[in-house]
C-alpha cells in the first residue's frame, strides 16, 4: 500500500526535473476563446407542405392536411395566422396553373371538422400558448371544394404566409 502513493511523487519529481522550460512553451501558447449565445424569447415557425395529391374525375371535394410547428420560450402567448396566398382574389383563397393562368379553389381549416376557417381575420386565428416545454405543433386542414370539368390539366400552386405574434 505505500507503493502506491510513492508513484505519483516520483511523476512530481520528473516533472521537477524537466525544469520551467516545459511549462515556459505551453504558456507561451495560448490564444482567447470567444463564447456566445442567444437566446429566442419569441418564437420560430416552421410548416409542411399541404400536398393535395392528383385530382381525378370530373367533379368532387379533395382534402390534405399538415403542420406548422412553433419552437417558442417556455410560457408564450402566441396567435397564429395565415395570409391568403399569393394568388387569392379578395379572400378566396386559388392555386394556379402557372402554364395555362387558370386557377383552383381552395380552403384552409383550423378544425377537423373542416368548419374553421383559418386567416389573417381575429376570430379566424388560432391562439394558445407554448407552455413548459416551449414546442406546440397545429394540424392544418385543407380542401379543395369543388373542381369541374372546366378546370384544365397541371400543376395548381400557391404560398401561404404563416404569421405569428407574441
Amino acid at each position: 500500500m505505500t507503493h502506491s502513493s510513492f508513484y505519483p511523487a516520483i511523476a512530481l519529481a520528473a516533472l521537477c526535473l524537466l525544469g520551467e522550460s516545459a511549462f515556459a512553451q505551453a504558456a507561451g501558447e495560448t490564444d482567447a476563446m470567444s463564447l456566445d449565445a442567444a437566446m429566442n424569447d419569441g418564437c420560430s415557425v416552421a410548416a409542411q407542405p399541404l400536398h393535395f395529391g392528383l385530382l381525378f374525375g370530373t367533379s368532387g371535394v379533395s382534402r390534405s392536411t399538415s403542420t406548422i410547428s412553433l419552437a417558442c420560450a417556455a410560457d408564450v402567448e402566441f396567435n397564429v395566422s395565415l395570409d391568403y396566398g399569393l394568388n387569392a382574389n379578395g379572400i378566396n383563397r386559388r392555386m394556379r396553373n402557372d402554364r395555362t393562368g387558370d386557377h383552383l379553389r381552395y380552403r384552409v381549416y383550423s378544425d377537423p371538422g373542416y368548419r374553421i376557417i383559418w386567416s389573417t381575420k381575429r376570430k379566424e386565428r388560432v391562439g394558445g400558448s407554448s407552455g413548459s416545454t416551449g414546442r406546440v405543433d397545429f394540424v392544418v386542414y385543407g380542401e379543395i371544394p369543388s373542381y369541374d370539368a372546366s378546370v384544365r390539366g397541371g400543376t395548381y400552386s400557391d404560398t401561404i404566409t404563416v404569421v405569428i405574434d407574441f
